[in-house]
């Protein structure tokens, strides 16, 4: 396979320190300035000024044609933001209404986003062609003259397949060439540098260094090349690597209880009762989506512990395969506790170019014979030839793909995860910016400490201001949807048990006493079904509390303590950890003692992981401590009634 530089996607980007503009704000605009003044000299332009201010603006660059004298206006964009066309449209007005320039020149290391370059055109066609935009491939083009830049020699790479390469400048003014070549198995991908005659060094380590320092290309296998490298020298380091890959990426679906009692999970979606609003709000917004109504297309589902947040999921998945929704939407859950730390770099990219694959090959879009390939592991996500070519069916067809990763609080308070904070918020900000019939969802718990501007706290702030949200403490879990969840579990013991109906006292206590506490619920339930808890303990005057729960949890680790002191310290283990590899806990501890955890439901596989069953048996292992838990009395009497009593009352007093 020839590969020919002008067939790749061709990206512009600057490194310079974080630290840069800081203290002095014009010193990254005055880098890129400096950086940018060969090219208009190369172009027969004289830089006559630089930061001109004129009546409310600005100038970067004022240049004259060294020849006809006429002038010209220059604006350099140095940010990763898309160019609007609000920007064009300002810097036409600076240029042609404000001040009496010839040309204007846009330099932009980002793109033009939207309708932007309509607007350019338009802009040509009426005044000849006077607005000059440089972005991507152009910018390359301009810089490789002004500095006598070859292209890099990519026949060195044989029949490897690759689609991106990106011009890379340093602040030390070392010039590179990046080429992304992204493997069936993503973490298997590589990035080959290629040097210039700028470039001063050589070492692939100091690259990596390098990079890691800008926190880029960390998910490459990166390869230095040059005149010494061969095909067959690439081919055969690229078969090595693949033959020690490790074990694949797991991207795990929600695991969901098989029978009623099963509380260690979320519910079945035959055994789903209430949250008839926020079922309401999620199919609205989706639909709104298909038909092109919001801005948004990220969507959280969030809630304090114990509200239902993963069998809402569960059931709304299961209503997407009905006939109403099925050639219309496609949900992929995905549980984040699966997430392996040593993947953790490659799951977005996994969990996108592995869903959209899905939609396809299950045939909710049909694309005979397509596959999905991402050009890059960096952002943008969605630009490739592929993926462009799947937006565009869905919006031709009305169909949406959702995305939605259940327990999300997992990847916000995991520390050794901060690095992939900035892919998530990327991908979020550019499925607002493309607005096409793709939605990612965001579960989480909305009762976990996030200590203020951290990278998780930031985060946090910026998905829910790009967001539609679904609060669930903001929807009771009304006496009515109690009441059904108890009819359900009565028609379980029916059909399981010699107990037909249950006890009256049972029945009112639960009614008063869970109402917006369905896990609670659940939990109770399984303890009547186990027999652990009896109509007795509803009739005396002790009321369950959290003291009372914290027995109930105290009886499960008795339960497992008194098999031994071994099956304690490893549950423990996964608790403070969870989730946890399951090859970490294996190397610690005997099979055995892992498989009576698992028979137990004291914790759960998912994925390559172990975790503990429940987040607030979790906290109690570790902490020794329960959330607090609403399980007071509810007024079951309107406030109309308890008015009349108390105007009664006042005129009937004795």
């Amino acid at each position: 396979m020839n590969i020919k530089f002008d067939d790749l996607k061709g990206m512009f980007k600057i490194l310079v320190p974080d630290s840069l503009g800081k203290e002095k704000p014009k010193e990254k605009g005055d880098f890129f300035e400096e950086l940018v003044t060969p090219l208009f000299k190369n172009q027969r332009w004289k830089v006559t000024a630089r930061n001109k201010v004129l009546p409310g603006s600005e100038i970067d660059i004022s240049v004259e044609d060294e020849h006809t004298k006429q002038t010209a206006l220059v604006q350099c964009k140095f940010h990763e933001d898309k160019i609007y066309s609000n920007d064009i449209k300002q810097l036409t007005s600076e240029a042609f209404l404000l001040s009496d320039y010839s040309f204007a020149f846009l330099l932009s290391t980002s793109e033009l986003a939207g309708t932007s370059q309509t607007v350019v055109d338009t802009f040509n066609n009426k005044h000849n062609d006077k607005l000059i935009v440089w972005t991507g491939k152009k910018l390359i083009e301009i810089f490789k003259s002004a500095y006598d830049i070859q292209n890099p020699d990519l026949n060195i790479l044989g029949n490897i397949g690759v689609s991106r390469i990106t011009f890379l400048v340093t602040y030390e003014k070392e010039f590179i060439w990046v080429v992304e070549q992204i493997d069936t198995d993503i973490e298997n991908s590589h990035a080959f540098i290629f040097p210039t005659k700028f470039t001063r060094n050589h070492s692939v380590d100091y690259w990596k260094s390098y990079f890691d320092h800008f926190n880029i290309y960390q998910k490459y296998n990166l390869k230095f090349l040059n005149e010494n490298n061969h095909k067959s020298n690439i081919y055969q380091s690229l078969n090595i690597e693949r033959e020690h890959d490790l074990k694949k990426i797991v991207i795990s679906r929600i695991r969901k209880a098989d029978k009623f009692v099963d509380y260690h999970l979320p519910c079945s979606p035959e055994d789903f009762f209430g949250r008839v609003k926020p079922k309401e709000i999620f199919w609205q917004f989706i639909k709104d989506v298909r038909d092109k109504k919001p801005d948004s297309r990220i969507v959280c589902l969030t809630g304090n512990t114990g509200l239902g947040k993963s069998s809402l999921l569960v059931k709304l998945i299961e209503e997407s395969c009905q006939e109403e929704y099925k050639h219309e939407f496609y949900i992929r859950d995905v549980d984040v506790t699966s997430v392996r730390d040593d993947k953790a770099k490659f799951f977005l990219a996994n969990v996108i170019q592995t869903t959209l694959q899905e939609a396809i090959d299950h045939e909710f879009i049909k694309i005979t014979n397509h596959k999905i390939k991402l050009d890059s592991l960096e952002y943008p996500f969605f630009e490739s030839d592929s993926i462009q070519l799947l937006r565009h069916k869905l919006r031709e067809e009305r169909k949406v793909i959702i995305i939605f990763f259940d327990q999300f609080e997992e990847i916000l308070t995991n520390n050794s995860w901060v690095s992939i904070y900035k892919d998530f918020l990327e991908v979020a900000q550019e499925i607002n910016y493309i607005k096409e019939n793709i939605v990612f969802g965001f579960s989480w718990r909305a009762d976990i400490y996030l200590p203020a501007k951290s990278p998780q706290s930031e985060f946090w702030y910026k998905i829910k201001h790009l967001s539609t949200t679904i609060d669930l403490n903001n929807f009771i879990f009304s006496e009515e949807d109690t009441a059904q969840a108890l009819k359900k579990f009565e028609n379980f013991l029916s059909k399981n048990t010699h107990i037909k109906k249950l006890d009256s006292s049972i029945k009112k206590w639960l009614l008063d006493n869970c109402q917006n506490m369905p896990w609670l619920l659940k939990k109770i339930c399984g303890e009547i079904h186990k027999d652990t808890l009896k109509s007795v303990d509803f009739k005396s005057k002790q009321i369950i509390n959290n003291i009372d729960i914290q027995k109930i949890f105290d009886r499960d680790i008795d339960e497992i303590k008194n098999i031994g002191n071994i099956y304690y310290d490893c549950l423990k283990y996964i608790a403070e950890s969870s989730p946890i590899s399951q090859q970490e806990v294996i190397d610690k501890y005997e099979c055995d003692v892992i498989h009576k955890l698992l028979e137990y439901h004291l914790i759960i596989a998912t994925g390559s992981n172990y975790k503990i069953y429940a987040d607030i048996f979790r906290e109690y292992i570790v902490d020794d401590e329960l959330p607090l838990l609403t399980i007071n009395f509810t007024p079951r009497t309107s406030i109309v009634t308890a008015l009349k009593i108390f105007k009664l009352l006042n005129s009937n007093l004795t």
